[in-house]
């Protein structure tokens, strides 16, 4: 029986090897179909990892490029700013000179924001001067005075009234007299 046991036992313990072979062969071909199932998932994976990181790298690029764009734009807006007052005091000097050179025209009538503007209220303010000069004008001439003392002539005594007559008459004897 003994002997029984020991061929019994040999034939399990080449069965078990026979199944951890055959178990080892069918791991190694699990793997290999793992390995050739998963190749182009893993081919794949590499190459959007490769195109994600050129990605990245265009990325950085821009974000540099927009910066040094960003500075440039701020430097030109604090310049455009100063270019800004700049032309607003070189518009209030303009506006200045215009007023004092035309001392005829009213200073609140010449305006504006810019040169064109100020220049556009001058003509106008101006038209206006030259037609109120001519309407003083044409009135000055309707209603013109002799120049000169008005002639010493005796008053008229016909309108004079009785009273007035003989008080005229006692001034006239005591100039005489």
């Amino acid at each position: 029986m003994e002997n029984d046991n020991n061929n019994g036992d040999a034939v399990i313990r080449e069965q078990v090897n026979q199944l951890q072979a055959d178990l080892e062969a069918e791991k190694a071909k699990s793997a290999t179909a793992i390995e050739e199932a998963t190749r182009p998932l893993t081919d794949r994976i590499t190459a959007l990892e490769q195109d994600l990181e050129a990605k990245t790298t265009d990325l950085q690029a821009r974000d540099e490029e927009l910066t040094a764009v960003k500075a440039q734009l701020s430097e030109k807006d604090s310049g455009f700013a100063s270019l800004a007052t700049e032309k607003d005091t070189a518009v209030e000097a303009y506006r200045d000179l215009v007023r004092k050179t035309n001392p005829v025209i009213p200073a609140d009538m010449i305006t504006g924001a810019g040169i064109a503007d100020i220049n556009a209220s001058l003509e106008n303010a101006a038209n206006l001067v030259n037609r109120i000069k001519a309407k003083v004008d044409e009135n000055n001439a309707d209603n013109s005075i002799p120049a000169g003392a008005p002639g010493r002539t005796e008053p008229d005594i016909s309108a004079m009234s009785t009273r007035e007559k003989i008080s005229y008459g006692l001034q006239q004897s005591k100039k005489g007299s």
